[in-house]
């Protein structure tokens, strides 16, 4: 029996890309906004509540959708890995089935 361990979730090739990604959009949006007002491409005003939470809709909207989608392509690569194992368990299932029947048919007939 293989005894390879499952791939962790922190192993993962998508896993890593998508926490890159998210630390370098953050790290972008945090240099943004510390150094928009000084460069004069954000003006900083008091926002309503509305405003606020349109605000952070907008930030975090893009984050969602990028690990949806990492989500989505993990989940097709591990289905992908079962439906493998699944037919090699079944080609196994079948080689014991012929290897028992091979094993039983001259005892049925000699009695």
């Amino acid at each position: 029996m293989d005894e390879r361990q499952p791939p962790s979730f922190l192993n993962s090739r998508l896993t890593k890309m998508g926490l890159a990604f998210t630390f370098l959009y953050v790290a972008a949006l945090v240099l943004f906004i510390y150094l928009g007002p000084q460069w004069g491409i954000l003006k900083v005003s008091p926002l309503s509540l509305n405003e606020l939470g349109d605000l952070c809709a907008g930030i975090v909207g893009p984050l969602t959708l990028f690990w949806l989608v990492l989500g989505f392509l993990q989940q097709a690569t591990e289905l992908r890995l079962q439906v493998h194992e699944l037919k090699l368990s079944v080609d196994q299932q079948r080689e014991l089935s012929v290897s028992y029947t091979h094993l039983t048919l001259p005892t049925i007939y000699s009695v």
